[in-house]
């Protein structure tokens, strides 16, 4: 028998686009050649192929409506089973995110002798703490998972705090794609406004994520209006549509009818969920994001990576030790619109300053790549079991 690899479990694969996936994905194609991955992720579109590989990486999907207790039966049945068809393969059981399906993964991964990992995805939500509100089994997960993968200061501080021991538990930050991600020249810039449909001449603020409250794109255009106003061009790009269970399409409805009561309909463009976000990005002069609840957020990385300067909440030990004030954009405490107004306003209005400021998030950035991010996982996969190769 060969070298025994590792299991991938997520929420979504692509198309899909959901949570941790997107990170995940990249991490198994930067990975893939130095250990056996194979991926399992769940799925709301049926329509989608069970199983696939995706540049040279194994995936099987499982089809899955939450909401009908049949269709998480034989989910959960299929998912079982894929773990155990997968049970002389792989050493390693990596669950991105907690989800009902880790119990019963992490539960047959200890009757077969496997070692799990749980990587934490958002503060509040699938953090030692928050799992622990949610119950016994949520707990069980986490307290009993071999490591605990923290991207960021406060997701490790929160398992932590609910006793996690500190040997199990590894800091290590998400991973940017430095060559996909990257400051573009004059002509890219123009030219990716141009295949965008969006205004060749003025200032461009870009958010990029998902509709949804906590995503605070509302209060972003609030703080635009009372801020720039006309000064300059601001982008949304992120899913709208309900088919992503993250995505809030009433929410996105709302925010379409703000830019409207705002008078703003000419300067505020909704380019929808895009496969291009890199030229999405070489589009944007500066970015902005108003969230108020994450856990690394990936839109950050990869916008400092573009570099463009961040007018982004303050969230501790998530975004305060990416963005530094005043050196590569500006910090705005949660809540307060007036401040992230004028944060905008001052990126807007002054371009040797936003050229400073993008200067300083790249070189900021620079330690965080997918590279070491790769790195980092395959010496936890290793310590683990897993065989990797140099």
């Amino acid at each position: 028998m060969g070298a025994r690899g590792v299991l991938l479990v997520t929420g979504a694969w692509h198309p899909e686009a959901a949570g941790g996936s997107l990170q995940a994905r990249a991490l198994a194609h930067a990975c893939r050649d130095r250990v056996a991955l194979h991926v399992l992720a769940t799925s709301r579109r049926p329509e989608l192929p069970a199983s696939l590989v995706d540049d040279g990486v194994p995936v099987t999907r499982v089809a899955l409506r939450p909401e009908s207790r049949a269709s998480v039966a034989a989910a959960s049945l299929r998912l079982g089973t894929a773990l155990w068809k997968l049970r002389h393969d792989v050493a390693v059981v990596h669950l991105v995110g907690w989800s009902r399906k880790a119990v019963l993964l992490t539960a047959l991964a200890r009757e077969l002798g496997l070692r799990v990992v749980l990587r934490l995805t958002s503060a509040g939500a699938d953090d030692p703490v928050a799992l622990r509100a949610r119950g016994q089994l949520a707990a069980w997960v986490a307290g009993t998972a071999d490591a605990l993968v923290a991207p960021s200061p406060a997701l490790r501080e929160l398992a932590l705090r609910a006793g996690i021991d500190a040997g199990r538990v590894r800091q290590i930050d998400n991973g940017v794609d430095l060559e996909r991600f990257r400051p573009p020249s004059t002509a890219e810039r123009a030219a990716a406004r141009a295949a965008l449909g969006l205004p060749a001449a003025g200032p461009l603020a870009l958010c990029v994520g998902h509709f949804a409250p906590e995503k605070g794109q509302r209060e972003l255009l609030a703080a635009w209006a009372r801020g720039p106003g006309r000064a300059g061009t601001l982008a949304f790009a992120g899913a709208e549509q309900a088919a992503n269970p993250e995505v809030d399409a009433g929410y996105a409805v709302a925010v379409r009818a703000d830019a409207a009561a705002l008078g703003l309909g000419d300067r505020v463009a909704f380019l929808g969920h895009r496969e291009d976000v890199a030229a999405v990005y070489r589009a944007a002069d500066l970015f902005a994001f108003a969230s108020r609840r994450e856990g690394r957020p990936n839109v950050v990385l990869e916008a400092m990576a573009s570099g463009l300067p961040c007018v982004v909440h303050r969230l501790p030990g998530i975004t305060d030790d990416l963005v530094e004030d005043g050196v590569s954009g500006r910090l705005v405490e949660v809540g307060d619109g007036d401040g992230l107004a004028a944060g905008l306003a001052e990126a807007v209005s002054d371009p040797a300053r936003r050229a400073a400021w993008g200067a300083a998030a790249r070189a900021a950035v620079l330690p965080r790549s997918l590279a070491a991010c790769a790195e980092a996982h395959l010496a936890l996969w290793r310590d683990l079991g897993a065989g990797v190769s140099s």
